[in-house]
């Protein structure tokens, strides 16, 4: 590490002479200039530069035949062949050598700086070349010895290796803040960059990254229109610029460029240690200041500084197939005392974030919330309750799923928190279709888990897309007064979703036997999607439709039927997650109790169950067989549900009791007067229709009729005038 680094510039801007020439040479204002090296042969002073702004034509540039000498270029070290053959391959070299008189005919001022004698700081961190990795680092500059003064000086110096350019930023720093504040610098640096700056006292963010594509020069947060502003904008990497990010940070820096990497030799090596697994690239950052400084991890620092604590957890995810959801990961965290924490979740690449949804659930409580992005922000914590950390992922439609990867979760709290990655325990419930019912209810089932957890439930419906489900939580009152009746519940809380419905924060553990869940249906979209509600009730005869006779009948040839009016596709899947043993069950209560009660029957009258199902049996054969009498040449006649709805235009209360107390012939001649009303309805409206619609076509042929009629006319009109008009033309033509 030099004392002292040197740097040349150009002088101020003056004529067009002055700039041509420089031109001429292959200077372009305002770059600085690294000095290299020096050395002094057989009286005479050369200097070695280097620059990526300058391309030097002047005297000993390496097509120079006439300056350079076999003796001086091994005086001086310099490889001038080999430097023509890399150059006739295309590499771009940035050093070169320059003579005294040139020195003093095109250069303006020399810049040295030197390194102070007082609080140095050092930190050397090594970028991955394959994965790119960011290296965060972190700087604690003291309070100013100055009095009232709002600044104090640092002096940085951030070294980088010359074989690939380096990325370096530097931002204010707040632990608990979820979003990263705007960089007071960014720059990118190849060799060595120095800077003089005055910064307030706190904690600053570093960081060294690979960048995307190799930049001209620092970016600086910087709205002023000054000499470094141009400078920046101009792909100038050194010189005099300013920086007023908050309006905190002026810097007046001298940047200088190490010495290179030596001869030609070493920078084909470099090439080819490019092409094959290069190591990682070290990076050096220096800070000088009059007072101690602490320069370091993210961890060690904070930890020191602040007295806050960092950790970091890892796991990976499950792949996530198509249309699919899943619970991606789970972080428990258990704090030993009250204070505040901040979370960040860095997923996998493999995981969009607009597929992703996290989740903080109070233990405690189960109170579940929503944060927006990945990290949580600062929340307040108690070693009273932990609080659990959710990422759940729904993949999107297409043929590739979401691959699994490794995921990370970095805790900062000002206390001690036990922090751990929760293995995720299923359990799940069969597709099941929708069974008709008069509340539209889905299901009714218990979640029991055997430790103390924040559960999630998601439900999602297939074959309606549309339909709104409404998942409750229930508390269950009161026991049936009576055999034959349900449980009194009432609703804790409800989610609603349409096509799927989550909930998170689930305490299974929390009532006895389980936390009891129901999924309903919403009435309105129940009606607009016309769910039958009532399944037996809604069975009335009819002949069969057209749409039925297109189908065939189920058996014979094998033709599949179209599904019954009435009935429904809905079908609906029941997935539960925890971060430990959970099981979910269907609630079997309110069908105990209706076997209690047929059990009472029994015992009162022995034999009741198997007559009652005897008669049952007979009353169905006997209703087949009178269906279709034997002098009836009518088509046969099909049993199809009919939904509510139908059911009520068609049919009354009175009607329907009155034909289930008449014979199967009264209700299939009931029947077929309610469909003979219906066909003379569609008749009639067909036959108004009709009537319109030749009406509107006789006044459009008519229209038609006439307009052609009066293009006729005109056209006739035309030509009277042309015929009329075109002798006297000819005869002014002639005259």
């Amino acid at each position: 590490r030099a004392d002292t680094i040197v740097g040349l510039t150009l002088p101020p801007s003056g004529s067009e002479d002055s700039d041509a020439l420089l031109e001429e040479k292959g200077l372009i204002r305002p770059a600085m200039l690294t000095v290299c090296d020096a050395r002094e042969v057989e009286g005479r002073r050369y200097m070695r530069l280097r620059s990526r702004y300058a391309s030097w034509r002047g005297p000993f540039c390496d097509v120079d035949e006439t300056s350079w000498t076999p003796a001086l270029a091994s005086s001086l070290g310099w490889s001038r062949m080999q430097r023509l053959r890399m150059r006739a391959a295309g590499q771009t070299l940035l050093d070169f050598w320059v003579d005294e008189a040139s020195l003093l005919s095109l250069f303006g001022a020399v810049h040295m700086l030197h390194r102070p004698a007082a609080s140095t700081a050092t930190s050397v961190t090594e970028l991955d070349r394959q994965k790119g990795a960011e290296q965060v680092r972190l700087l604690v500059l003291p309070a100013s010895d100055e009095a009232g003064g709002s600044s104090t000086r640092v002096q940085m110096c951030v070294q980088a290796p010359g074989a690939q350019e380096v990325g370096f930023s530097l931002s204010r720093f707040e632990w608990s803040s979820c979003t990263a504040p705007a960089p007071l610098l960014s720059l990118v640096v190849r060799d060595v960059w120095t800077a003089e700056l005055d910064l307030r006292e706190g904690i600053y963010h570093v960081e060294f990254f690979l960048p995307a594509e190799a930049s001209k020069g620092p970016l600086l947060n910087n709205e002023t229109t000054s000499e470094a502003s141009v400078g920046a904008s101009n792909g100038m990497r050194g010189g005099s610029i300013a920086a007023a990010g908050d309006g905190e940070a002026e810097l007046n820096s001298a940047e200088a460029e190490s010495v290179a990497n030596g001869s030609a030799e070493a920078t084909e090596a470099t090439v080819e240690a490019e092409e094959a697994d290069a190591p990682p690239l070290s990076c050096s950052l220096f800070v000088s200041h009059a007072q101690p400084v602490q320069l370091g991890e993210v961890r060690d620092v904070l930890r020191d500084a602040l007295s806050v604590h960092s950790q970091t957890v890892s796991g990976t995810t499950k792949e996530v197939p198509p249309l699919s959801w899943a619970v991606a990961l789970a972080v428990t965290l258990k704090p030993k005392a009250s204070g505040t924490m901040c979370v960040t979740i860095r997923p996998p690449g493999s995981l969009p974030a607009s597929c992703c949804r996290l989740h903080a659930v109070d233990d405690a409580t189960g109170e579940s919330t929503r944060v927006v992005g990945f990290c949580t922000g600062p929340v307040a914590c108690s070693d009273a309750s932990g609080v659990t950390l959710l990422l759940d992922v729904k993949a999107p439609a297409g043929k590739t799923p979401l691959s699994a990867g490794e995921w990370h979760a970095d805790i900062v709290s000002d206390v001690e928190v036990e922090i751990s990655a929760a293995e995720l325990g299923e359990a799940s419930l069969p597709l099941e279709q929708y069974s008709p019912n008069t509340d539209y209810r889905l299901f009714r089932s218990t979640l029991s888990s055997s430790a103390s957890c924040s559960a999630v439930v998601h439900v999602a419906c297939e074959g309606f897309p549309s339909a709104k489900l409404t998942l409750r939580q229930l508390r269950v009152d009161a026991e049936p007064a009576e055999a034959g009746l349900d449980r009194a519940t009432s609703v804790i809380r409800a989610v609603t979703g349409v096509g799927c419905v989550t909930m998170h924060g689930l305490l299974p553990d929390g009532a006895p036997g389980g936390a009891l869940l129901e999924c309903v249906v919403d009435r309105h979209c129940a009606a607009l999607l016309e769910l039958p509600n009532r399944p037996v009730q809604g069975l009335v005869d009819a002949p069969p439709t057209a749409a039925d006779e297109e189908a065939g009948e189920p058996g014979e040839d094998g033709a599949e039927t179209k599904p019954a009016r009435g009935t429904t596709d809905l079908s609906w899947r029941l997935l539960a997650v925890a971060p430990g043993d959970v099981t979910v069950e269907k609630d079997a209560a309110f069908y105990q109790s209706l076997d209690a009660l047929k059990s009472t029957w029994e015992a009162a009258e022995a034999g009741r169950a198997s007559r009652a199902k005897s008669m049952r049996e007979a009353f169905l054969a006997h209703s087949r067989d009178d269906a279709q009498p034997a002098s009836s040449a009518a088509a046969p006649v099909r049993r199809r549900p009919l939904s509510e709805s139908q059911s009520a235009r068609v049919l009354s209360a009175e009607d329907w009791e009155a034909a289930a107390a008449g014979t199967s012939e009264e209700r299939v001649e009931a029947h077929k007067k309610v469909c003979e009303a219906a066909a003379a309805l569609r008749a009639q409206l067909l036959e108004r229709s009709s009537a319109a619609s030749l009406a509107e076509l006789a006044a459009a042929k008519e229209g038609e009729v006439r307009l052609r009629e009066a293009s006729a006319r005109s056209s006739s009109h035309c030509d009277g005038l042309v015929a009329s008009l075109l002798p006297a033309a000819c005869t002014a033509q002639e005259a």
